[in-house]
């Protein structure tokens, strides 16, 4: 048990270390959260009503993980908050699939393998390093909640799921999955005439009904705003520029190679063989999970999720590896499995790192002080037309109006607006520039290493008589002029 101490510690050191060596924060969303512990630590409440994003709009989110990190925030300040919290959801993540693996195998070898591959893992350092976000902390706590809800006969126990169930509810709407997960191993089982017992049925029923009425309560207004329509692909013009789209390779290669087929393993060989175990519930929950990331209701985030189960399964996998070993004439063979070991590790290690470097350098230090220039040499009330991904850092760090960012729940026309700009960037017309320029009344185009990657060097801009460049670096930035406001 001492080790997963260790093994905690040296999570929270490592990423709460680097994240201190690397600039800014890295990802736009973290911005959004980095916005709201600011305004509550000036207020006492979060932006529900951005005045800089979209020109001002009501926003439709949680605010309990914006007061959670403004807690810390009220001793070392917000920026240094956020680092040091993205080191503690990882060590959390790394505790937490420890606890569920021990719970599903009873060997603090195979949890302990698990725990330090789920905190290596490609999707776990492109979710949680250097960030701040409502799932990076829902995960680990639903992590903990498969280890914690086979077992609610224990008062204890119990009340820690209940805990840990309504926190998760109330962080994020990725918590359904969890008690579908449960709701399915159910009717499965009702299936096969397999009646629960009054309290599985109980904590089931329970579960269900209680995040649903959590999600409904939170997010009753994107229902009535989307209607049906919620449950559609997420737009994917809002992600361009955005790291790699979703794929079955892209999973493959941010989940980890191991951990994924580890899982399909224990999927097969146990599925709904045993009742309400943790192990059925978080084969179910996989299920579920797999199944809504191949329809598109659920996007990258529910790939982090994907990575923290798989690496549950994988404990039970390997365990079972191990057992099969002893049997062979290799049994005495350490060496060969610490070999096995090693590899296993460097096979997600490996991807990891280069995840770890691309999450390092996505926002650079030249795009921040591009950003930073906005706010002290431009109008207050400017708008800046920029990619998506960057709408939250435009309004964080420059303080002026973005015209689209990912928050798109809680607006309609999100996917015409992303439209709008990707027409800024690759009309090759001066008329057609300006003209939807005017549609989403900006007044500076906010070119960066990103946005020409993906519509080439934009250039054609400095030939533009309506555009003016006043900033010329790593970042370029135009102005729309005055007179050519009337263009169309």
């Amino acid at each position: 048990m001492r080790w997963i101490w260790v093994l905690v510690v040296v999570t929270f050191v490592v990423y709460a270390g680097l994240a201190l060596l690397t600039p800014g924060l890295s990802s736009d969303g973290s911005y959004w959260q980095f916005r709201n512990v600011e305004q509550i630590l000036d207020s006492g409440k979060p932006l529900f009503d951005d005045s800089l994003a979209w020109g001002g709009r009501g926003v439709v989110f949680s605010p309990v993980f914006a007061y959670i990190v403004a807690v810390p925030a009220l001793l070392v300040g917000s920026m240094l908050a956020a680092k040091l919290m993205s080191g503690l959801i990882a060590a959390f993540l790394a505790f937490s699939v420890y606890f569920a693996s021990v719970r599903l195998v009873k060997k603090e070898y195979a949890a302990l393998l698990a725990a330090g591959i789920s905190v290596i893992s490609p999707s776990a350092v492109s979710f949680l390093f250097n960030q701040i976000s409502p799932i990076g902390l829902a995960v680990p706590l639903l992590i903990l909640s498969i280890g914690l809800v086979s077992d609610v006969k224990n008062e204890k126990i119990l009340l820690t799921y209940i805990g840990c169930i309504a926190a998760a509810a109330l962080l994020h709407p990725l918590t359904m999955l969890f008690a579908a997960g449960l709701l399915l191993v159910l009717v499965l089982k009702i299936a096969e005439k397999e009646l629960p017992s009054q309290a599985q049925m109980e904590i089931s029923l329970f579960s269900a009904l209680f995040v649903l009425w959590t999600e409904f309560v939170l997010y009753k207004r994107i229902l009535l705003l989307h209607g049906a329509s919620v449950l559609q692909r997420v737009p994917h013009e809002l992600f361009l520029g955005d790291r790699a789209p979703l794929t079955v390779l892209g999973v493959i290669f941010s989940v980890g190679f191991v951990p994924i087929i580890a899982a399909i393993i224990v999927c097969l060989r146990y599925v709904f063989s045993r009742l309400f175990t943790s192990s059925n519930i978080a084969i179910s929950i996989l299920l579920i999970l797999s199944t809504t990331l191949v329809i598109g209701v659920v996007s990258q985030n529910g790939v982090f999720f994907l990575g923290a189960l798989c690496c549950v399964l994988f404990a039970v996998g390997f365990a079972q590896f191990v057992d099969f070993f002893s049997l062979t004439r290799l049994e005495h063979s350490t060496v060969l499995l610490v070999a096995i070991v090693v590899l296993l590790v460097l096979s997600v290690a490996i991807p990891g790192l280069d995840a770890l470097s691309q999450t390092r350098s996505f926002f650079s230090p030249a795009e921040n002080d591009a950003i930073v220039w906005l706010a002290t040499n431009t109008p207050p009330m400017s708008t800046v037309v920029a990619l998506p991904i960057e709408g939250q850092r435009i309004n964080a760090l420059g303080l002026r109006k973005s015209v689209v960012d990912l928050m798109f729940e809680s607006r309609v026309d999100s996917k015409a607006r992303a439209l709008l700009v990707a027409r800024v960037f690759s009309a090759r017309t001066e008329i057609d520039v300006t003209s939807a320029m005017r549609e989403l009344n900006a007044d500076y185009v906010y070119v960066s290493p990103g946005a020409r990657s993906l519509y080439g060097s934009l250039g054609r801009f400095q030939l533009f008589d309506c555009f003016h460049l006043v900033r010329d670096d790593v970042v370029q930035i135009f102005e729309k002029q005055e007179s050519c406001r009337g263009v169309a």
